[in-house]
């Protein structure tokens, strides 16, 4: 099939540039001609025999883009026109829960690798400020991929992610356990990829430093999280307990005033008990993705299973709320050692019960990688392995959900008049299989084609 773009009424073919910037031909390399640069008004540009998606399957017709939106009735002026030679049409995917972007480090092959997916959505849920700070500015724009940083996550003093980010900081990158002392008392990504917060006082004070970083939601740490926690000692390693569960209802509180969404990392059915009678609407993790393993990484697939079973009772209150979960299927496979595939086994056990019992109730998924240098099919892959989801499931979950999760005040996740000009054309019917997303032949972002490397 060909694809083409042609003048319509004798008029050049453009794709849109936001105004009063110079709109670029962007499409030129599509139909053979040169690039090329007008002044003036966003051209109006039809899109025709595309086959597009509408939650169920495909319908055939033509939408016309203006400004950056997607209208059905013609226009009075069409500047061009856009054929799709009867490909799939389907929203750009979106990358709930990531950790990528931070800073200039990879970035430009990371960025490659999203636009490349597919993935025009990305949320970051947790960061360094400073280094999202040095990299914000690249994103955003309507020739760009659209990113929302979390900057730094709240929890309890020296709990995760002190260690993922504060050794690093300090140069140091393996043998945590020789360095233990000088970690516990450094302090060098403090306010910037961790808050330490342990009452109400550090909250109320702390709480204008954060929300003068402008995150785009608040990442919140529960880890077996108890009132009282025990004393993690002064020697060894630290790894906490994450947030005192009281705190929940009002970092949520405060949260919503100020327009911001709170994701949660959870460990525990009790600590997803915490976070969705606490308010918060996105959980970024699946009780017992790491079944089994020790703080100091060791694994023992004899340990109980029970503290990782999702109640009906908390499903139910889940689904009443609308609360959305990632649920890392793909972190499920990080162990080593003998008994590893045994440990691996009792997690993916423990993923399907509590899938079954979430969506039973009608708790809803997106899709989040959680893995540094990854992107979306990462996760994707291991969501179909679990072999819950059919692959039309997986298809909306990762074209409708995910991005409204990430911009749930943007008109994303659907081909309809009204709603943003963003989508991928694809060569196959991803109906039939979610493997076509992997055939991409366009990829346009509210009226702009966006090159693969």
């Amino acid at each position: 099939m060909k694809m083409a773009v042609r003048p319509d009424r004798g008029r050049r073919a453009w794709l849109r540039l936001p105004p009063p910037r110079v709109a670029l031909l962007v499409v030129g390399a599509l139909a053979g001609a040169p690039v090329a640069a007008q002044v003036g008004p966003a051209p109006v540009i039809a899109v025709e025999n595309g086959r597009w998606y509408n939650g169920r399957g495909f319908e055939a017709g033509t939408f016309y883009i203006r400004d950056g939106v997607l209208r059905r009735e013609r226009p009075a002026r069409v500047d061009s026109v856009l054929d799709l030679g009867g490909r799939y049409v389907i929203p750009p995917l979106g990358d709930a829960h990531t950790h990528n972007l931070d800073g200039e480090y990879g970035l430009d092959a990371v960025r490659d690798a999203y636009v490349s997916e597919g993935t025009l959505y990305v949320q970051v849920l947790t960061n360094t400020t400073t280094g999202a700070a040095k990299v914000k500015p690249r994103f955003g724009d309507v020739c760009s991929i659209d990113v929302v940083y979390a900057n730094g996550g709240l929890t309890s003093t020296l709990s995760h992610p002190f260690m993922a980010y504060e050794p690093r900081a300090m140069g140091i990158f393996s043998d945590y356990a020789a360095h233990a002392d000088r970690i516990r008392a450094s302090r060098k990504r403090e306010n910037d990829a961790y808050w330490f917060i342990d009452s109400r006082e550090d909250l109320a004070d702390k709480w204008p430093l954060i929300r003068a970083t402008d995150p785009g939601i608040i990442k919140i740490f529960l880890l077996g999280a108890v009132e009282g926690p025990p004393d993690i000692g002064e020697t060894g390693v630290p790894h906490g307990y994450g947030l005192r569960p009281s705190l929940v209802p009002e970092i949520v509180r405060r949260a919503g005033e100020a327009g911001l969404r709170v994701a949660a990392h959870v460990e525990t059915a009790a600590d997803f008990a915490v976070a969705v009678r606490g308010g918060v609407r996105i959980l970024a993790h699946m009780p017992g993705y790491l079944y089994g393993m020790a703080p100091d990484g060791s694994i023992d697939p004899s340990a109980p299973m029970e503290p990782f079973e999702i109640s009906d009772e908390v499903a139910r209150e889940a689904g009443e709320r609308g609360v959305l979960v990632t649920p890392t299927v793909s972190r499920t496979y990080v162990a080593s050692g003998p008994d590893s595939a045994a440990v691996v086994a009792r997690r993916q056990e423990l993923m399907r019960r509590n899938v079954a019992t979430l969506r039973g109730n009608g708790v809803r998924f997106i899709v989040g990688s959680d893995a540094y240098g990854r992107t979306g099919w990462h996760e994707m892959d291991a969501m179909r392995a679990l072999g819950v989801w059919a692959d039309e499931e997986l298809l909306r979950t990762w074209v409708e959900e995910t991005p409204r999760s990430i911009f749930p005040g943007r008109r994303l996740g659907r081909l309809e008049a009204g709603y943003e000009a963003s989508f991928l054309a694809l060569e196959e019917d991803p109906t039939r299989s979610v493997d076509a997303l992997r055939h991409i032949a366009l990829r346009v972002k509210q009226g702009c084609v966006l090159e693969a490397p």
